[in-house]
């Protein structure tokens, strides 16, 4: 896979059966997250436990997002020379944007981890 809006899509049309499992994943964490974040009174580790269902539920979110963003480009439908290259224009803008989402919860899982 290259970091480029062709190998973005061919990622995505490969994977686009999972969008829905993703989509699920994010509800059942993000509640999870609720229910957990009310209860952690009772013991320090379930807050632990609800940031991280908290991190990985914007994970699973933005998988889905980039799995519908990039299931079909729009460039691949354009015949007009000067809409091509604003869409490409768009789409590489696309393809820094989830670059930097893909990687932020993990970044804060990690510092969660060593308590940053």
């Amino acid at each position: 896979m290259t970091l480029s809006p062709k190998g973005f899509n061919e990622v995505a049309v490969k994977y686009a059966y999972l969008k829905k499992s993703f989509i699920i994943s994010t509800v059942v964490l993000i509640v999870l997250f609720f229910i957990l974040s009310n209860i952690n009174h009772q013991n320090p580790y379930l807050s632990f436990i609800a940031m991280l269902a908290a991190i990985l539920g914007a994970e699973a979110f933005f998988i889905a997002g980039f799995l519908q963003y990039f299931g079909k480009l729009d460039s691949s439908i354009s015949t007009n020379p000067f809409w091509y290259s604003v869409t490409v224009a768009k789409e590489w803008l696309e393809v820094v944007m989830f670059v930097v989402l893909l990687l932020m919860p993990l970044a804060m899982a990690v510092m969660l981890a060593y308590g940053i």
